[in-house]
């Protein structure tokens, strides 16, 4: 595998899911080819780990007032996924277009209260 000299990253692509490889790195001067670093055992990702989560079910609304509305929903249980780390919630006012403050980086734990309906 080719890199040009002033690379000191690559990203290493087409491996299989949920194998273990060896990884070393050499440089190459105009000599030839240095030393071998000390290897590394790294395991690729099971290809259920790297499917992203499915939707949130049983979303409920409620409304509070005249300007607020509260929001709850239930995480799926049989996931063979990523652990889900965050969610977003994003609306959509009527006959608009775009989206109005999207809410990012909400912990797992707010979207998941007890049984709410």
């Amino acid at each position: 595998m080719e890199m040009d000299h002033e690379c000191r990253e690559k990203v290493i692509g087409d491996l299989k899911p949920g194998t273990t490889y060896r990884m070393s790195i050499a440089a190459y001067s105009q000599s030839g080819k240095g030393k071998v670093s000390y290897p590394r055992i790294v395991t690729t990702l099971s290809q259920d780990f790297c499917l992203p989560p499915e939707a949130p079910f049983k979303p409920h609304v409620l409304v509070v007032s005249d300007s607020e509305v509260a929001l709850s929903w239930k995480p799926r249980e049989d996931e063979e996924t990523a652990p889900i780390q965050s969610y977003s919630v994003e609306y959509i006012r009527r006959n608009v277009e775009q989206k109005e403050s999207p809410m990012q980086g909400l912990q797992p734990e707010f979207g998941s209260p007890s049984d709410s309906g």
